[in-house]
Order: C-alpha cells, then sequence, then structure tokens
C-alpha cells in the first residue's frame, strides 16, 4: 500500500551548500597530503568509474536464448522466466564480435546496439506480435551516439528495461516467445544511409519462453490535510483521507490547476499553491479562486516534456478547492 500526501507548499525553502574546505599550511600553501580531485574529462577515470560501478542483474529464474547467427556478430538475450504485464524488467542484450568472420570493410556498429533495439513477443497460442522498444527516460534530450567497435574480438553487454503494458496493441497476459532484434538506424525510421564501414545487416537474438502474468492493483491512500477539508467545492467536508486502487507498476502522478487553467505535472501527489508560494491565492474581481488536483496512473516513463496521457493514462481521484481571499477571512 502506497501513502500520499497533498502538500502546502509555503513559498520559503532553505537550500544548504556544503562546499568542501581545505586547510592549508599556510598562506598561499596547499595543506600536505592533498590530493586534487579528478577531472570528469578524463578518460582513465571514467573507465574506472564505469568499471567500479555494480553491474544490473536479471530477475531469477531467468533464461537465456541460443546465439543469434550473423556474419561476424551474433547476439543472445537474457530475460527473467516471468514478467508482470505492468511493472518494469530488466533484459541483457550481449553482442558477441568475431572480427575475421567479419565482411571486408566492416569496422563499427554506429550505436544501434545502443539506441535501436526491440523486443519482439509472440503469443504462443495466438500467433499475434508485438514490439516493445527500452524505457528511455532521456528521450527527447541530447545525446552522444558512441560507436562500438566490431574489429576488437569479445563480448559487449548491454541492459535494457521494458514493459508490456507499453505495446502499441495491448498485448493480454500468456505465454509468448520472445527475441531482441537490434536494426539499422535507417530501417528505425532514422532516416540516414549507412556510413563508410558500418554494419548494415539487423542483428537477431535466439528466442526464450516468457510467461507474461496479469497486472496487479495496489491500494493508493491520499491523505488531505485538515486545513484543506473544508474548502471542497460544493462545500462537502472531505475525509481525513481517500482510497483508490491503481496498477503496482505504473507511475503515479497528478496534474494542478488554477481556475481551469493547468500550471504544473509531477510524478507523485502534489497540491502545489494554496494560498501561498509561488502561485498566491488572490480573489480575482472579488470572486474566489479555484485549485484543482488530479491524481492519475501512467506507464508512460517520466522524462523531458512528460506527456503522461500518451500510454496507460487513468484518473484515479480528483477534487477542486475553493479558496477565499485570505484578507476577507
Amino acid at each position: 500500500m502506497l501513502t500520499a500526501r497533498l502538500v502546502r507548499w509555503s513559498g520559503w525553502s532553505v537550500i544548504g551548500l556544503v562546499l568542501p574546505c581545505f586547510i592549508t599550511a599556510g598562506s598561499g600553501e596547499v595543506a600536505a597530503g592533498f590530493q586534487p580531485p579528478p577531472s570528469r574529462r578524463d578518460p582513465a577515470w571514467v573507465q574506472q568509474q564505469r568499471d567500479a560501478a555494480p553491474k544490473p542483474a536479471v530477475k531469477e529464474p531467468s533464461k537465456t536464448s541460443e546465439w543469434g547467427e550473423s556474419p561476424g556478430v551474433r547476439c543472445r538475450v537474457k530475460m527473467p522466466a516471468q514478467v508482470n504485464w505492468a511493472e518494469l524488467f530488466l533484459v541483457e542484450i550481449v553482442l558477441d564480435r568475431i572480427p575475421e568472420r567479419l565482411p571486408e570493410g566492416v569496422m563499427r556498429n554506429a550505436g544501434q546496439l545502443r539506441h535501436w533495439t526491440w523486443l519482439v513477443l509472440e503469443n504462443t497460442t495466438t500467433g499475434d506480435k508485438f514490439e516493445l522498444q527500452p524505457e528511455d527516460p532521456f528521450s527527447g534530450m541530447p545525446s552522444e551516439i558512441k560507436p562500438i567497435s566490431l574489429r576488437e574480438a569479445g563480448e559487449v553487454s548491454k541492459w535494457d528495461r521494458f514493459r508490456v503494458a507499453r505495446c502499441k496493441e495491448p498485448a493480454p497476459a500468456g505465454v509468448y516467445r520472445c527475441r531482441v532484434e537490434v536494426r539499422p538506424r535507417w530501417e528505425a525510421g532514422w532516416g540516414q544511409s549507412p556510413m563508410p564501414g558500418e554494419w548494415t545487416e539487423p542483428l537477431k537474438t535466439g528466442e526464450v519462453v516468457v510467461e507474461v502474468l496479469p497486472a496487479e492493483m495496489e491500494k493508493l491512500v491520499i491523505e488531505i490535510p485538515v486545513d484543506l477539508r473544508d474548502y471542497a467545492k460544493g462545500g462537502a467536508k472531505l475525509p481525513e483521507h481517500v482510497e483508490v486502487l491503481f496498477t503496482k507498476g505504473f507511475i503515479v502522478g497528478s496534474y494542478s490547476s488554477v481556475d481551469g487553467e493547468v500550471f504544473g505535472v509531477s510524478s507523485g501527489v502534489k497540491l502545489v499553491g494554496l494560498k501561498e508560494g509561488l502561485y498566491r491565492f488572490k480573489a480575482r474581481d472579488g470572486k474566489p479562486r479555484t485549485l484543482g488536483v488530479k491524481v492519475f496512473e501512467s506507464c508512460e516513463t517520466t522524462m523531458h516534456f512528460w506527456m503522461p496521457e500518451d500510454c496507460g493514462y487513468r484518473l484515479l481521484w480528483e477534487q477542486e478547492f475553493v479558496v477565499p481571499d485570505e484578507d476577507k477571512k
């Protein structure tokens, strides 16, 4: 069970800044033993941080496919044996490079493994096919596409998160044959022709059989502050809290509005700007202002320019509060 609180912002916040201080032995001298922090632009330091970072782990029990064959390059996938329809699950994609089997002139993979992967699901009963792309919280933001050298032998791994609920066509719970496809960017809608030395063939992993479980519902408790309960539109006194059911694994968010004009959307349940703060309420032409809140669920990833209505949007609870001018209370 999740509990969410409607928050009143006071308009004031305290920001604590902690700056590193180095005690010096004397004027103009650096303390003995002090080592300057490494530059984040230092490639050696960046690689050291990557190597030290813990590797993601696919949820067990898991299944690993056979290698999908292709000249000089082959792929396989590891994913959980069971996944929930509404929840994110982690998939590991392994690219094995065999330089001596590469076609002549091929040097690199132009970022397909990192940017143009699809999870393909085929229902074992109906034969219906569905396609998914990974969850990408940085969608819409600038990114640097780094090629992968195919002339260096060995395996390269990548981890992606998927959610069955994000299929363009609803994919029901059931048993599916699953594989990963890595497609050239010009076939993926990127609209650019291959450059000299680029890999031009799609890659496919072997298949694994995975069970997709139906979604589960969970209780969400929305607590209403005592100083809001008397301001409900229509005059009704609101209870201390409201209970609603949401889809476990989906993102819960809220819209805030003033006089019907939306001014904020965020993940979580928030009621911003009541009577005080950045959006201070004042009577307009002698009329009180109306603050609205809508709590919803969505399976659209929170990101830059988040549009929760794009996928799995469902309204869970809404309420309007009519707040009189403070000076006339």
